[in-house]
């Protein structure tokens, strides 16, 4: 297992202010084995901390803002799985990629083949290169042999959670997609409500 920099982590974590899960996100990243901490998998977390799915990921979206995480951008190839492209902004995102592998062009759909994934920051535990070389081997391997990579698990954070997320609103507000550059999205939910005395309200107010 990796060392950890334990005078950086608890520096940075006393940003976190008086948060409940400080000490579970210490603990989590001081004793994880070093594959766990180069692909966070937010569901374990939240079975383990005995929390909401969305109140893990605010734990970890406020973790790369104090520099403890990294958050990085994957856009898998819509034919083969494989990994077409990593960015660390959402600002490199472009509406279309080129999987090398595939030698095709796709579309990117925030909801169905980009996904977010985060990890631990090399200065609070210095992780194996091995880690990202396994990675990028089983993902070729899965190709070769199978055909296809199957990135989708129940751990899996698709790229529309984070961009809805309140959090990742806040706190990263400023980082937008290229003025001339979409992601579409394949799903979404419409809530309708009615609310008591509208119709006499919108009469007397206007609906500006």
């Amino acid at each position: 297992m990796s060392s950890t920099n334990e005078e950086r982590l608890d520096g940075a974590l006393k940003r976190f202010g008086s948060h409940p899960a400080i000490s579970k996100l210490r603990e989590f990243l001081l004793v994880a084995p070093d594959e766990e901490l180069f692909h966070i998998d937010p569901a374990r977390l939240a079975e383990q901390w005995n929390l909401r799915r969305q109140a893990v990921l605010e734990i970890l979206l406020r973790a790369v803002r104090f520099d403890i995480l990294g958050m990085e951008w994957i856009f898998h190839c819509t034919t083969s799985g494989g990994v077409a492209k990593e960015s660390l902004q959402l600002a490199h995102t472009h509406e279309h990629e080129f999987c090398p592998v595939c030698r095709v062009d796709f579309r990117n759909i925030l909801d169905e083949n980009v996904e977010v994934f985060f990890s631990v920051n090399l200065e609070i535990r210095k992780l194996p290169t091995s880690q990202r070389e396994e990675y990028e081997q089983r993902v070729i391997g899965d190709i070769t042999n199978k055909g296809r990579h199957v990135w989708r698990t129940g751990g899996t954070i698709k790229g529309v959670e984070i961009l809805n997320h309140p959090i990742f609103r806040e706190i990263f507000g400023g980082e937008t997609l290229p003025l001339d550059q979409s992601l579409e999205i394949r799903a979404a939910t419409v809530l309708f409500s009615d609310v008591t005395g509208s119709t006499a309200m919108y009469e007397r107010l206007g609906d500006a």
